[in-house]
């Protein structure tokens, strides 16, 4: 008898185990800053010129520094970054939810940005 429930006990606990394994391995609110940010970054790049590039088109060497501002300021690596955009890939309702919340968040920063 107390065999059955230390089993059923060990079963939950990994039950559990492989639950959590499957999370985001970073929440959808940080992920989102994230990308604004990113995304604000790519614009301003777009507005520099430097001599090996046409203006309108994204200055690489100033999006590399922007883009590694970013995730300093978020305090993620690169590697963690990724790590999320891969989870979100692989999870495409999460993935669904999380952009039409992105959606929303940059519509709301537009209209701040224009009034």
């Amino acid at each position: 008898m107390k065999a059955s429930y230390l089993l059923l006990l060990l079963l939950l606990l990994f039950s559990c185990n492989s639950f959590r394994k499957d999370e985001a391995p970073m929440p959808a609110a940080k992920m989102k800053q994230i990308f604004m940010d990113l995304h604000v970054a790519e614009a301003y790049s777009s507005m520099l010129d430097d001599s090996l590039h046409v203006s309108r088109n994204k200055n690489i060497d100033s999006l590399a520094v922007f883009y590694a501002d970013v995730f300093a300021h978020h305090n993620v690596t690169r590697e963690q970054f990724m790590n999320g955009v891969d989870w979100y890939r692989r999870h495409p309702e999460a993935m669904d939810t999380f952009y039409k919340g992105l959606i929303e968040d940059a519509s709301k920063l537009e209209t701040s940005q224009a009034k």
